[in-house]
């Protein structure tokens, strides 16, 4: 996992940015079915953030944009929300959409899971007993990391939804990041929902299956059966 270094300011004070001409914009750090993400600098005080980047070639039709609007409406929402990306405003231009967001570079949870996971025989033998001696998960992660980690998850998911009647809906360890201090954050809100006051239920929203079919979750009505989902 990350270690506890002191985290950068320039990794997390950004200022309110008006236009991308403020942006020094670098590479991709990032690419998804939405767009891509790259890192960006902000000119005037050398900050660093990410700009998530959603051609409006590929923003097809009202759902799509609908889903843009609610997934800038949610991130506003939850913009102090602990275990949330933080959202600084949205910027356009003639060809594209642009997300200014916090930059998290402590790496995603599916890379932690697998590079913990790909360790060589010699460094595992290497290990002191009382580590090895230590109950590890099926990816490698040892059992007190995993308790971390399900924990964070389990805190930002629950202040979502019992404070801020958001359902994250699109949880899978891609989508979990780690800052450079080891904080682990939720990002990509593009499948979150709104729920409609006190009730469970989500507009507009029957059953349906959302976001990567390896961890399809099924939404329903009551009395539904979920289908099976990995998290």
């Amino acid at each position: 996992m990350p270690d506890g270094s002191k985290p950068s300011a320039l990794l997390i004070d950004v200022p309110a940015v008006a236009s991308l001409e403020e942006l020094t914009i670098g590479r991709v750090v990032g690419t998804g079915a939405a767009g891509r993400v790259h890192v960006a600098v902000v000119r005037r005080s050398g900050a660093r953030c990410a700009l998530k980047v959603i051609e409006k070639s590929r923003v097809a039709g009202e759902k799509d944009l609908a889903r843009l609007l609610t997934e800038k409406e949610v991130l506003a929402a939850a913009r102090d929300a602990p275990g949330v990306v933080r959202f600084f405003g949205t910027l356009q231009d003639a060809t594209s959409l642009y997300f200014v967001l916090e930059y998290l570079d402590g790496g995603e949870l599916l890379w932690h899971m697998r590079r913990t996971r790909r360790r060589s025989p010699a460094t595992a033998s290497a290990a002191s007993d009382a580590s090895m001696a230590r109950p590890r998960c099926a990816h490698g992660i040892d059992a007190a990391a995993a308790r971390i980690v399900t924990g964070s998850l389990v805190l930002a998911l629950e202040h979502l939804s019992d404070h801020l009647s958001i359902l994250y809906r699109d949880l899978k360890p891609t989508n979990c990041l780690f800052s450079r201090s080891g904080v682990l954050k939720l990002v990509d809100f593009g499948h979150a929902k709104r729920m409609s006051g006190a009730s469970p239920r989500i507009d507009g929203l029957g059953a349906s299956a959302l976001s990567t079919e390896a961890y399809w979750v099924r939404f329903a009505r009551p009395g539904a059966l979920p289908l099976p989902a990995a998290v």
